[in-house]
């Protein structure tokens, strides 16, 4: 496995691996609804051009394929971790997760913050973050729970 920055040249890659991983693995948990609404905004390219460049955005490849990608913004906000459906439970999450926990230590930050999906909740209780609060969050019209979650970095 290879952890790498994010170029505009992986745009259509991390679109895909955001549509497919929501279809698939996120369908578990929300309804056909939830996940056709979250699933949506995956061809908004001028969305994933302006993340790539605001954020540290990083991509997991295995064998020159996308497996997945997480990005956190310059005050500490963990707001994307993908996974693909076909790379799950395979080490991929906790390498990109610790990537991104090196990048924000060297960074001075802190502590990480996100907004967790119900699936990835135990993955990211599993990693030391502990949940704030479970919210609501209205997304064109549906409501989809999460959890504010964070880890202080020490």
């Amino acid at each position: 496995m290879q952890i790498r920055q994010a170029t505009k040249a992986d745009i259509s890659a991390i679109s895909q691996l955001f549509k497919e991983t929501i279809l698939h693995v996120n369908k578990k948990d929300y309804n056909e609804r939830q996940v056709i609404i979250w699933a949506s905004g995956y061809d908004d390219y001028e969305k994933w051009k302006s993340k790539i460049a605001d954020q540290y955005f990083i991509l997991a490849e295995v064998a020159g394929e996308v497996a997945g990608f997480t990005s956190i913004t310059k005050k500490g906000y963990l707001d994307y971790m993908f996974v693909s459906h076909l790379h799950q439970g395979k080490g991929v999450a906790t390498a990109l997760v610790q990537a991104i926990e090196d990048y924000a230590f060297q960074n001075k930050m802190s502590e990480i913050t996100s907004d967790v999906s119900i699936t990835a909740k135990p993955f990211f209780i599993s990693k030391g973050f502990a949940v704030i609060k479970e919210q609501e969050v209205l997304l064109k019209g549906v409501y989809f729970t999460n959890y504010k979650m964070n880890k202080r970095l020490t």
